[in-house]
């Protein structure tokens, strides 16, 4: 369902109830208009026009003003609008009286708005999944006449969005085959990666950090064993590949949330160098030439950018 995008107004206004009287009315006397005023009839309309136009300007100047307007819900339409300015009549009516009979028909046209706003907005999603069930009816026909199975009971999706935008969505079910599908509420793993419904993608950093800090613990067990190249070549296949592994996901985040990571690159570049566990860690960071993971996360962006457009990517790669 397409929604409207958000529009820019640019306004000019002044604000005449600021105007001191008192002070405009005096300087009106002292101006031209006033004290010497043209005889003929286009100088007087010009210098009646300049004289309060240069007044207003100097009293009320003229400000600009850019509004923001926020997009509208698809479902918006003129039910709904109706039924708000009918709201909005009876509550001004019964702020103004403070009758119970008033607040009583308040009450009823608030409850009527809200019961179209839900119905309408219900009406909006089910036909937002149609398109949705109808391409997964064309790929499960696809694979059945190339003798290919779909897992229509193991198939999961999930709806991603703010707490307040998910306690809206209610009774949300999806329709594949002879199985009705309910959203997840659990994590779901796509490709290795973890994704939840609000996508701040912490279950994903806690696997992440889960997985390394057990294969650092196996490797600090053997590094009395180990020359410090061979230590090296442990890290980087079964920890920094972690730390690496989809971390174009994390940019934005929270710098509480890339600290997890952080200190797993710390961990492993300790037992590398067997320093202290509380040892400063730039230092060590530097010697190795390993960049902390926030700037590793951005390097990678900014490199595949930068094969994008001087053309040296892959095609396909979007």
């Amino acid at each position: 369902v397409p929604v409207p995008g958000s529009g820019s107004y640019h306004l000019s206004c002044r604000k005449i109830k600021d105007i001191d009287r008192e002070l405009f009315r005096r300087d009106l006397r002292a101006s031209r208009l006033c004290q010497n005023p043209p005889e003929s009839i286009v100088d007087l309309v010009t210098c009646y026009n300049t004289t309060l136009s240069g007044l207003l300007d100097k009293h009320a100047p003229l400000k600009e003003k850019t509004i923001t307007v926020r997009p509208r819900v698809p479902w918006f339409n003129v039910m709904v609008k109706e039924a708000k300015r009918i709201c909005w009549k009876h509550e001004r009516i019964w702020r103004k009286t403070g009758s119970e009979l008033d607040r009583e028909r308040f009450a009823k046209s608030r409850n009527r708005a809200n019961h179209v706003m839900e119905q309408l907005s219900l009406t909006c999603t089910e036909t937002a999944l149609l398109p949705m069930e109808n391409c997964l009816r064309d790929i499960r026909n696809w694979m059945i006449t190339d003798r290919l199975m779909i897992n229509d009971e193991k198939t999961e999706f999930m709806l991603i969005g703010t707490k307040a935008q998910l306690a809206k969505v209610k009774n949300i079910t999806l329709t594949i085959g002879e199985s009705v599908i309910s959203p997840s509420e659990e994590p779901i793993k796509n490709l290795g990666a973890w994704f939840d419904r609000t996508f701040n993608l912490n279950h994903h950093i806690n696997k992440t950090c889960r997985s390394a800090f057990y294969h650092l613990h196996n490797i600090r067990r053997i590094r009395k064993y180990l020359s410090r190249e061979s230590t090296e070549k442990l890290v980087h296949a079964f920890v920094t590949s972690h730390l690496d592994y989809c971390n174009g996901l994390l940019y934005g985040l929270p710098n509480n949330a890339i600290a997890k990571l952080q200190r797993v690159q710390n961990a492993a570049a300790r037992i590398l160098y067997r320093a202290p566990q509380f040892s400063h860690i730039t230092p060590l960071l530097y010697e190795l030439h390993w960049l902390p993971v926030k700037y590793r996360i951005e390097y990678k962006i900014i490199t595949l950018t930068f094969k994008f457009y001087a053309r040296v990517s892959p095609e396909t790669l979007p």
